[in-house]
Formats: C-alpha cells, structure tokens, sequence
C-alpha cells in the first residue's frame, strides 16, 4: 500500500524507529570511546579518534536514509497523489502520470483526464523544432484547465485558433499549474523556457500567493535557502519537514494583502525582465470572473500598456468573464469549457491588434533566416 504523506503523519512509528535508531547509535559511540579512553595504545591516537568519529557520523547520517527509503521509498517526497517535493516550488506535478477526476459541481459530474508530460506539465510533447511558432502560457488552475479535458483548456482552443489563423506550425504549451503562486509560476518559467524556447510568454495572473509568501520569506535568507538545496534530496531532511508542516507550509502562514499584492508585482516584474533578458516576447493577462451574469458577447476588456515596445514594454489585458455558475463555472472558482472558449477567443484578438503576434512570428523566422 503507497503511503502518501496522510499516511506518513496519521502514524509514529517511522519516527519511534528513527529516535530508537539515534538512541542505539549514541550509546555505541559513547561506548566505544570509553573503551578507547581506558584501553590505551593505539585506542588514545589521535588518529583512531577521528576514524570512530567519522565512522559514527556516517552511521548518523546514512542510516536514516535507509531505513526511511526501505519505509517509504521515493512516496516520501510525494505531499500528495499528484504533488511531489521540489526545493524551489514546495511542490510540483509528477511527470509522465495519468488521473482522473471528477468536478465538484454534481451538475459536471462526468470524469475529466489529467494527462502530465516528460516535464510534468498537461501539455502533448513539444519539439523545439525552427520554423514552429512556439507560445508558453504560464498560470495557476485556470491555464492549466483545471474541470475540463486538455483540449478544452484554452491554451489548447487558441493553438487550435492559431492553426487556422497562421501559414504555420504552431504550438501553445500549457505552462499551468493548479495553486501556484507567482513565485512558483516564476521558478516554473525558467525550466520550460531552457526545455521549449518560446517565442511568446503569456503571463496569466493568479490567487495563489499563501505559498508565495512562504518562498519570499524563505529566500530573504540566503543561508537557508542554499542549506534546503543541499539537503533537497535527503530523506531524513524531508521528513523532518514533513512532520513539521504536516500537511501544506502556506496552511500555516498568514499574510496581509498588502503583502501578497507586493510578492504578485515583484515577481510580475522580475518576470517581464527574465523575459526581456532571454530575448522572449512577454505579455501579462488578469481574468477577472463576474458572477451573476448570463452567457452573452458582452466581454468587458480593455488593454493597459506597460511601457513601450520598443523599450521592452508590454500590454496588461484585463478580462472579466461574463456567466452564470452552470454556464461557466464547475466550482465556483473554475471557468467550464465555453468560458475557456471566450479566453482564447480574447487572446487571439488581443495579440493580434497589439502586433504581439506579428512580433512572435518575426521572431521564429529570423531564426530560420526567413
């Protein structure tokens, strides 16, 4: 039976077997260097010392590491089904896995799939092939379609609208992420963009910043943070933590909004200049879902530049959604498929009057030499 961290910390006996453990090695230590106090000769050499130190050390250390992996296996990095530990992140997605689910809402009862790449995103495979537009959307739940099949979601209905639009291949990857924050959103960004090279980045905002918070805290120790990178892949380490946080670190952590709003702008902006730095296109969109409504063309949007073009400025598109909860909502929180339909219908025609598109796919020929 897989035990999962609800496993792990409804039960102690992990823990007794790792203080009986600890106990056992210290009244050995002890032990052995009484003996070598009173046996004299070679026991008193310095050098003997320092091997029974050392050699203890590594017990200390390594033994815990086998007896938690001979308990748990790798299922101890894993904070849930579909979460595993990241050093970075708190969590990321597993890659190459399948699940299904059902919504909440009893009206969207029926199964919908979650199906993770190589890299851990819901997103086909991608070649990074010249002469292929490439569009990276970067997001929490609602980029990543959470309630609905990934052809569904919209980063797949605009790389549908796209194809029919554009004389070329195109591929819009799905860089979301159910319940991450900027700050993970941002650390994400940085590994898709080393694995997909993207032409365009789409930034969709989120409302997700507990865990935000607890990375921003983390990170203005820079003593901690390397500390937690060295120590990323013990078990013993990831057990402490685990015992400690029990369940989720940002179920214990409380923030102003004044707090969060700051983390979403510093990471926003960081974003924009890792963007501009690595020569990508970078567009920001808020969706904003107004409840109470039904279905109708009515969107109300309008467009916020921010800076100029030419100074590696972007557009700000502000989206609100209109809909009533059957209509467009699975849980209250989550747009259903006609309201991912009105998102990309959106973006098509916000990067097309803003020339964003035009902007992406010079860029894509001039690698080609086009």
């Amino acid at each position: 039976m897989t035990k999962y961290p609800q496993d792990l910390l409804m039960t102690n006996q992990a823990l007794l077997i790792l203080i009986i453990q600890f106990l056992v090695i210290i009244q050995l230590y002890l032990t052995v260097r009484l003996f070598a106090r009173y046996a004299g000769g070679k026991w008193k050499s310095p050098a003997v010392l320092w091997i029974i130190n050392i050699v203890f050390l590594a017990v200390f250390l390594i033994l815990p590491e086998i007896t938690l992996q001979g308990i748990y296996g790798d299922d101890l990095f894993r904070l849930s089904n579909v979460r595993i530990w990241h050093p970075d992140r708190i969590w990321t997605l597993p890659e190459r896995e399948t699940f299904e689910f059902r919504s909440v809402q009893k009206d969207f009862g029926a199964p919908w799939i979650m199906r993770l790449n190589s890299h851990g995103i819901r997103n086909k495979e991608v070649p990074c092939r010249p002469g292929e537009l490439r569009v990276l959307i970067m997001g929490d739940s609602w980029v990543f379609g959470w309630g609905v099949d990934e052809q569904q979601a919209y980063p797949a209905v605009l790389e549908k609208l796209l194809r029919q639009k554009l004389n070329c291949p195109v591929h819009v990857i799905n860089g979301g992420s159910p319940g991450y924050s900027s700050s993970q959103v941002f650390s994400l960004l940085k590994d898709l963009n080393g694995i997909y090279k993207p032409h365009l980045v789409i930034l969709a905002a989120y409302g997700n910043e507990l865990e935000g918070v607890v990375l921003a805290r983390k990170n203005r120790f820079k003593f901690i943070q390397a500390i937690t990178g060295l120590l990323s892949k013990s078990r013993l380490h990831m057990f402490i933590w685990r015992y400690i946080h029990r369940n989720n670190p940002a179920d214990e952590v409380t923030a102003s909004i004044n707090e969060m709003t700051a983390i979403t702008k510093d990471n926003e902006a960081r974003m924009m200049e890792y963007c501009k730095e690595n020569g990508i296109l970078f567009e920001l969109l808020s969706t904003k879902f107004q409840e109470g409504t039904e279905i109708n063309n009515n969107i109300i949007s309008f467009r916020e530049p921010v800076g100029s073009p030419e100074s590696g400025g972007y557009y700000k598109l502000w989206l609100k959604l209109p809909g009533s909860k059957y209509d467009m909502e699975l849980d209250k929180v989550h747009p259903g498929p006609e309201g991912h339909m009105i998102i990309a219908g959106e973006l098509l025609k916000f990067t097309t009057e803003t020339g964003i598109l035009n902007r992406a796919i010079n860029k894509m020929k001039k690698e080609t030499g086009r």
